[in-house]
């Protein structure tokens, strides 16, 4: 009888695990890792709510970019996931506000999951 696999997976928001392997389970460096993660991950999110109200588009998706980068770098999954999603966006559109709410909510998350 073969296994049930379900067709959604879990979203994964903190890969702790997978970091500390990244990081030859070294705590300290893990430690400032996540404290200059969640430091330029507040700065993203700042930077993308300011270039959606501007209608700055090259720039935000540019945030974007670098907000999927600190958050591959850090295992948090999920805000890669949405980071790469908004990235890939090609013209302004609604889709870009619930992009930009859902990763502020991720952010919070996986902050309270760091903290």
């Amino acid at each position: 009888k073969k296994n049930h696999t379900p067709t959604q997976k879990t979203a994964v928001h903190y890969d702790e695990t997978e970091l500390r392997y990244q990081l030859g389970n070294n705590e300290a460096v893990m430690k400032k890792l996540l404290i200059a993660s969640a430091e330029s991950i507040d700065h993203c999110i700042t930077a993308l709510h300011q270039r959606s109200a501007n209608h700055d588009f090259a720039a935000l998706t540019e945030t974007a970019h670098k907000l999927k980068g600190v958050a591959l770098s850090s295992c948090f999954n999920e805000l890669a996931r949405l980071s790469g999603q908004l990235e890939e966006i090609e013209k302004p559109s609604d889709q870009v506000d619930l992009l930009i709410t859902s990763i502020a909510a991720e952010i919070q998350l996986v902050k309270a999951l760091i903290s």
